[in-house]
C-alpha cells in the first residue's frame, strides 16, 4: 500500500523527465532563457498529469508497465549486442573463407610445381642411369680390349678352332 503511494510520484517524475528528454534532448539541458520551453512542453505535461490523475489510472499497472519497458529496453540492448556479435562473426567467417580460398589456390600451385619438379628429377635420374650404364659398358669394353690385346681382340678367340 504505502510503497505504491510513494512510487507514484517518482513514476510521474520519471515519465515527465523521459518525455522532456525525448522531446528536447540536449537543447533541454542547455536552454539559457528560463521557461523558454514551457509553451512547447505544456501540452505533453498536461497529458501526463491527466493520465496520472485519471480515475482509470492503476498505480500497480503503471509500475508494471514501467518495469516491462525497462526490461524491454534491456532486451533491446542485448539484441543489439548479439546482432553486433553476429555481424562481427560473419565478417570473421568471410575473412576466413577468403583466406581458405587463397590457401586452396596456393596449394594447387604448389602441387603442380611439385609434380613438374618430380618429373624433372625423374628424367634427370633416368639420364644419370643411362650415362652410368654407358660408362660401365665402355669400361667393360676397354678391359676386354686390354685383356685381349687391343681393340682388334687379336689374342682372344671365339672358340672356332
Amino acid at each position: 500500500g504505502k510503497d505504491v503511494k510513494t512510487s507514484i510520484p517518482f513514476a510521474f517524475l520519471k515519465k515527465v523527465s523521459n518525455q522532456f528528454s525525448s522531446m528536447f534532448g540536449q537543447q533541454g539541458k542547455t536552454a539559457t532563457v528560463p521557461y523558454q520551453l514551457n509553451a512547447d512542453f505544456a501540452p505533453t505535461l498536461r497529458k501526463v498529469v491527466e493520465y496520472y490523475n485519471s480515475p482509470h489510472f492503476d498505480a500497480n499497472g503503471a509500475e508494471k508497465i514501467d518495469d516491462l519497458r525497462s526490461e524491454l529496453d534491456d532486451v533491446k540492448g542485448v539484441v543489439h549486442e548479439n546482432i553486433s556479435k553476429v555481424l562481427d562473426r560473419g565478417e570473421q567467417l568471410e575473412n576466413l573463407h577468403f583466406s581458405t580460398e587463397k590457401m586452396v589456390d596456393s596449394s594447387q600451385a604448389f602441387r603442380s610445381s611439385a609434380t613438374r619438379l618430380r618429373h624433372k628429377v625423374w628424367w634427370n635420374n633416368i639420364k644419370v642411369q643411362a650415362m652410368g650404364c654407358g660408362l660401365l659398358c665402355f669400361i667393360l669394353f676397354l678391359l676386354s680390349a686390354w685383356a685381349c690385346g687391343g681393340i682388334t681382340f687379336e689374342n682372344c678367340s671365339l672358340g672356332n678352332g
